[in-house]
């Protein structure tokens, strides 16, 4: 457990220190943007396929109540920053 949170700090360090070597304002905007765009397109795709189970079980057990919750909320901060901060990387 320890390595695996070791090995995430040690991507994030990577990631931090790859978008500070960017000199351009505007190049790494779209750059962490696009880090983001995909980190919450593999968060998001975790519930779909607990959902899909549900769906093809026709059982709701398989579906955890605070995970969907948790996402739903998620989900409205995020389209909510994006309204007012007019963020195209989080709109789409």
């Amino acid at each position: 457990m320890i390595g695996l949170l070791l090995a995430v700090f040690g991507f994030l360090e990577i990631i931090v220190a790859g978008s500070l070597q960017i000199a351009d304002r505007g190049m790494r905007w779209i750059f962490v943007g696009l880090l983001s765009c995909a980190s919450l397109v593999s968060m998001f795709a975790s519930p779909l396929f607990i959902i899909n189970l549900g769906i093809r079980t026709k059982s709701v057990e398989f579906i955890p109540f605070y995970l969907s919750l948790s996402t739903f909320l998620l989900s409205t901060s995020f389209f909510l920053y994006c309204i007012f901060n007019f963020d195209a990387f989080i709109n789409v």
